[in-house]
This record gives structure tokens, C-alpha cells and sequence, in this order.
């Protein structure tokens, strides 16, 4: 059984090198082998692979073992291996096998056994998941309005300075340009953090643009870090989009054609049709067919080998037109804070302003202040109801928020069944989502100002009056 597994491997390797198209690169399989002692651990294996975007895969344990496969790299792959959130990391070049066994130690840690070739690097790399990986240190991922910004900048330089002085002499390329970029990814987050809590667009930080004109697109590292997404926007927004406040598909078409001509990286001119297929989609108030059908032929002609985005973004848009004004609101079922539930519908009858969103999100807890202005304006009013629907996934996070913030106006939550089917028949995209819907029931505006908008209010007392 151990021989036919291994000729397998090893056919899946001339495979790999037969396709591979730069024979200066070595293109093949890669394998970890784990073994954890603690029968209950839960196993994270989280991939960083030049030119991919990190994923999150958890393996099967059988009986304290597990097994990971990735049918071709080139040259190598980095992971982080968690072992209950104890993180520790593996290289493992291409056409290898790595085998790490974990060992639960008595204060809760566990440490590692390495048994292949990259035992060093994959040390080395425990190291670099912990500097520049580890998000929660710096306060990512959560919004916090008073979050110690220069606290968390000097902690990054520290742990930067740390990580390169105690492996001094021992990186090499990868690790050295990797950790430019997770830096620089790193200082982008705190930047756009801070400036959201004081309601400014991180543009006006010059540090935040030195970041951005440093960012080269055709660098596959660049996607790994992750620093092409923001990068797209921040020079969409900067040299192509005069109007801050809506997106024009004539700003989109020539933000490609720049691109066309620069980006010569498959996979980021890839993430450039994606992104700027949903900032158009999400721009959209009303259907132009032929606007946005010659839109998708201009997709179509920049990344010809992904059908699948063309096919995926003109079926979105059919169902758009099914969300715009005129259309019923799709009903769903809300639950309440003390466990009961209620239709949407039998909320019809005025004019509902809907606030989709949820804790985690950051820019959906940036609107509360507005929200909160908002309800106290209409205060008495009967032809209007404002409501907050919260989409997470933990409903007790949820539950905690409300508890403690008690909050002047009517919340619900939608399960994660609700959640999906609303969402997928009202093309909710991203949050926070802002629904208004008249008397009848009907969608005023399926995708409305948010109440930091100055003319919300002229919005609002036009839906109230009809119009």
C-alpha cells in the first residue's frame, strides 16, 4: 500500500514538472504529514502560497493524525499548521514531503518535531506566522474606534526588528521581500482603522499613498501579502474616478485599459476584473442594459480565459433588475433578542429604513452614531420605522452588543438560512446594506444612502411623502 501511494506521488510529480513552463522552476506536489497527541485538538492548516491568496482548510484527524496535499506549487509552499490557534509553520518545497508532530506541553502550548528537509525554514517561518500573520496582536479584523494606533505601530516595528535581528544572515529573498510587504499590508489596516474612526479616507494619510505607489502589480507576492485588492481601489480611486461618491462604468473601462497595458500578471489582472465587476455592480441604482452588457464584453476581452466571471456577474445583474424600485421586498423571518420571531412583512404599512449589518463590521458600527441621530430625528414619527438586521453568524455576539448598547430603535437578527436566501434574492454584496421600502411594501431603494449621507434625510422625506 506505503509503494503504490508513493509511485502515485511520484506520478503526480512528473505531471507537475511536464506542465510546468519555466525550467528554471521546479513545479510538483507537496505533503504534510501531521501528528498531534491530543485526540481533541483542532487542526488549522492555513496556506501561503506565492500568487494565491491565503486558504483556510481543515484536515481530518484520525486518530491524532492527519494528512495534507497540494497537488502541484512551484518551488515551495508555506503554512501555518494551528494546533488549538498554537500556530507553528511548514515549508515544504515542491515534489516534498514534511512530517510535523505536535506535542501538547503542560502549559497548554505544543511543541514541534520536524522531521524533512525545511526543518530550518519552517522555523523560521513559526517565527515570521507570529511577526506579520498573527493579526490579532495589532488589533485587526475588529473595529475599535479607540484603538491605540501608535501603540500598535510600535509594536509591528518591534516584532519587525525582532524577527529580522534574530534571524540575521538566515533569510533569504522570499522571507525578506514577504515581510516588506506583510508590514507595509499591516500599517495600510492601522491607517484605514484610524482614519474611518475619524471619519477621513485613508488618502489623506501621505504614508497610506507611499504604500500604495510602492505596490507593483505584476509582483505575485503582492497578492499573498494581501496588497492588490487595496491597491486596486486606491488607484482606481486616486487616477481614474472623479466622482467620489458614484462609480462610472466609462472610469471603470479606462481604469482596464490602463491595466491592460501595465499588468502583464495573470492572476492580478484577474483580481482587476473581479474587483471592478463588483464595484460596478455595487454602483448600480438603475438597469442600462447596454451600458453594462458592453461592460462585460470589455471583461470578456481582458481576461478571455475566465468565462466564469462574465457568466457570474451578467446572471447577478439579471437579478438585479428583479431588486430595483417597483419590485416587492422579498420576505424572511427575523428573530428578536428574546428568542421570538416575526415576518418582515408584518412590519409593511410605512416607510421601513432597513440597516443590514453585523458587530464584526467595522464601517456597519461607523453608521450607528448617524443611525442613532437618524431615529432621534424621526422620533414620533409613525410613517416611518427605522430597524438594524444583523447578519452575524454568532447570534451571542450579537446579543452582548445589543445588551450593553441599548440601542433607541427596533433590532433583529436573521439566522443563517434567513441570512442567505435574503441575501442571495436582494443581491446583498457587502454591509453595511441600507433598504428602504414604502408603504406597500415595495423596494424604494434597494441599496440606499447610509445615514452619514447628507441628504438621507431628503431621501427619507421623500419616500415618506411618495415621491
Amino acid at each position: 500500500m506505503k509503494t503504490i501511494k508513493n509511485l502515485m506521488i511520484a506520478a503526480l510529480a512528473v505531471l507537475a514538472l511536464a506542465s510546468c513552463s519555466n525550467e528554471r522552476k521546479v513545479c510538483g506536489p507537496v505533503v504534510l504529514l501531521g501528528e498531534v497527541d491530543n485526540d481533541s485538538a483542532k487542526v488549522v492548516i492555513l496556506t501561503y502560497q506565492v500568487g494565491e491568496r491565503t486558504n483556510y482548510i481543515t484536515p481530518e484527524v484520525v486518530n491524532g493524525k492527519f494528512e495534507f496535499k497540494i497537488d502541484s506549487v512551484e518551488n515551495f509552499v508555506d503554512l501555518g499548521v494551528a494546533a488549538d490557534e498554537d500556530v507553528h509553520g511548514a515549508r515544504i518545497n515542491a515534489l516534498d514531503t514534511l512530517r510535523m508532530k505536535f506535542t501538547k506541553e503542560a502549559e497548554g502550548k505544543y511543541s514541534v518535531e520536524y522531521v524533512g528537509n525545511t526543518e530550518k525554514e519552517s522555523r523560521i517561518f513559526t517565527d515570521f506566522y507570529n511577526t506579520y500573520c498573527y493579526y490579532g496582536q495589532y488589533g485587526l479584523g475588529k473595529y475599535d474606534p479607540n484603538a491605540d494606533f501608535a501603540g500598535n505601530l510600535a509594536l509591528l516595528n518591534r516584532n519587525d526588528s525582532l524577527f529580522r535581528a534574530s534571524h540575521k544572515g538566515e533569510l533569504d529573498e522570499h522571507f525578506t521581500h514577504f515581510a516588506d510587504l506583510m508590514g507595509n499590508f499591516i500599517k495600510t489596516v492601522l491607517i484605514e482603522t484610524r482614519s474611518y474612526a475619524q471619519d477621513v479616507e485613508p488618502t489623506e494619510d501621505p504614508e497610506y499613498n507611499t504604500i500604495m505607489e510602492s505596490v507593483d502589480p505584476n509582483d505575485p507576492y503582492a497578492i499573498t501579502a494581501p496588497m492588490i485588492s487595496r491597491w486596486i481601489s486606491w488607484k482606481f480611486s486616486k487616477e481614474f474616478n472623479e466622482d467620489e461618491e458614484n462609480v462610472k462604468i466609462e472610469s471603470v473601462q479606462a481604469f482596464i485599459d490602463d491595466c491592460d497595458k501595465n499588468i502583464t500578471y495573470a492572476k492580478t489582472r484577474k483580481l482587476v476584473a473581479g474587483d471592478m465587476a463588483e464595484m460596478v455592480f455595487n454602483s448600480l441604482k438603475e438597469a442600462n442594459d447596454e451600458q453594462y452588457y458592453a461592460f462585460m464584453e470589455r471583461l470578456k476581452a481582458f481576461v478571455p480565459e475566465d468565462s466564469k466571471l462574465v457568466e457570474k456577474y451578467t446572471g447577478m445583474y439579471e437579478a438585479f433588475k428583479a431588486t430595483t424600485k417597483g419590485n416587492p421586498l422579498p420576505d424572511t423571518e427575523l428573530s428578536t433578542i428574546d428568542g421570538s420571531t416575526t415576518q418582515l412583512s408584518s412590519l409593511f404599512g410605512k416607510v421601513l429604513y432597513i440597516d443590514v449589518w453585523a458587530t464584526w463590521c467595522g464601517p456597519c458600527r461607523g453608521e450607528i452614531p448617524y443611525l442613532a441621530k437618524l431615529v432621534e430625528h424621526y422620533k414620533g414619527n409613525d410613517n416611518i420605522m427605522i430597524l438594524s438586521v444583523s447578519v452575524d453568524r454568532d447570534k451571542e455576539d450579537w446579543v452582548k452588543m445589543i445588551s450593553e448598547e441599548k440601542p433607541a430603535w427596533a433590532q433583529y437578527w436573521l439566522d443563517e438560512n434567513c441570512h442567505k436566501e435574503f441575501g442571495e434574492k436582494m443581491n446583498i454584496r457587502y454591509i453595511p446594506r441600507f433598504i428602504i421600502v414604502d408603504k406597500e411594501g415595495k423596494i424604494y431603494d434597494g441599496d440606499a444612502a447610509r445615514p452619514s449621507d447628507d441628504k438621507i434625510i431628503e431621501i427619507l422625506d421623500k419616500a415618506i411623502a411618495g415621491e
